[in-house]
């Protein structure tokens, strides 16, 4: 089971959003 590689992605998703939300504030 290779967990790690769909957490990375969702966690680079995830940080890809955030950086979206903080550029447009």
């Amino acid at each position: 089971m290779k967990l790690i590689e769909p957490i990375i992605r969702i966690y680079k998703i995830f940080i890809y959003i955030n950086s979206q939300f903080y550029t447009s504030q």
